[in-house]
């Protein structure tokens, strides 16, 4: 295949290969990912996740920071189903224990109060892998 450059008011556009997500303002618009192409997609919000709950922020300030930014950049991934329910189950494991320190819960407390409802008084941390199926 021959490479052409097209150019738009003086600026040249990239062309794409098969595997290369089109990108908006840093984040993949399009559904051509291979299938296991954002595996570091976990990794990424594992990181991240990380990061606010070892921040200096208060409490509610790192729940409300994980619900904020690392879910809804999660939400591309799950609605285009790049990754598998195992991945997703690694990221619940991997925050779950992180969530559990910040209100001073013990390792070995229920997971109701950080999944439960809101109604019920609960922090309503959601479930990467229930949310995946959706």
């Amino acid at each position: 295949m021959r490479s052409t450059v097209f150019w738009v008011s003086g600026v040249p556009i990239a062309a794409l290969s098969d595997s290369d997500p089109l990108r908006y303002l840093g984040c993949p618009v399009d559904c051509r990912l291979p299938h296991r192409a954002g595996t570091n997609v976990i990794d990424d919000a594992i990181r991240n996740a990380t990061a606010i709950f070892f921040s200096l922020l208060a409490r509610w300030q790192r729940i409300d920071a994980l619900k904020t930014f690392v879910f809804s950049a999660l939400k591309f991934s799950m609605r285009c189903g790049v990754l598998t329910k195992s991945d997703w189950h690694r990221f619940n494991l991997a925050i779950r224990p992180i969530v559990k320190r910040t209100p001073y819960l013990p390792v070995n407390a229920s997971t109701n109060y950080i999944h439960g409802s809101a109604s019920g008084g609960a922090i309503v941390i959601p479930v990467a892998a229930e949310l995946y199926e959706i």
